[in-house]
């Protein structure tokens, strides 16, 4: 019992796997000359059946990581990118002051200082638009703020239409 443990612990482990592949793979395509010089040729023409099942078996393995990876990355991209659609849907509704505040700032060096009890400031903050920075202002009354860089990926892009619509 205690061997067939080992040999179950033995399976979760990838690298056995990618080795298996590796050899079904190897045995599977070289050519004959090469099987023989190697005195491969008799195991291989005896055992053809189970190292194709090999190749197979680890080949769907390999494949099933790949798709199930490519599925969490899609995912993922997915969450970030409706994320950020809903982002810039708040950074559009915004009042023209906070507008002209968001362009003031990416105009500038892309911070500011501003009171940390304003409501105009929270707001941006809580719309991620800006981020606390690690500075404090001058007589510790204002705190330093930063666009977050996906408002500068869509300003560089969009800065025209935004500053249109603060402009009207």
């Amino acid at each position: 019992m205690k061997k067939f443990e080992n040999f179950l612990a033995l399976l979760k482990n990838p690298t056995i796997y990618g080795a298996i592949l590796f050899v079904s793979l190897f045995l599977t395509l070289a050519p004959t000359k090469i099987l023989a010089k190697l005195s491969l040729l008799d195991l291989v023409s005896k055992n053809k059946v189970i190292i194709s099942l090999c190749l197979l078996i680890t080949t769907g393995y390999f494949l099933t990581i790949i798709i199930k990876d490519l599925y969490q990355y899609i995912k993922s991209e997915f969450k970030i990118y409706q994320k950020r659609q809903i982002n810039i849907e708040y950074l559009l509704a915004l009042s023209s002051d906070n507008k002209k505040t968001v362009a003031e700032m990416y105009k500038g060096d892309r911070s500011a200082y501003f009171q940390i009890n304003d409501a105009n400031t929270g707001l941006l903050v809580a719309y991620n638009i800006i981020g606390n920075a690690t500075q404090v202002g001058i007589g510790r009354t204002t705190f330093g703020y930063f666009l977050q860089p996906w408002v500068i990926q869509y300003l560089d892009k969009n800065y025209d239409k935004f500053i249109k619509e603060v402009k009207e």
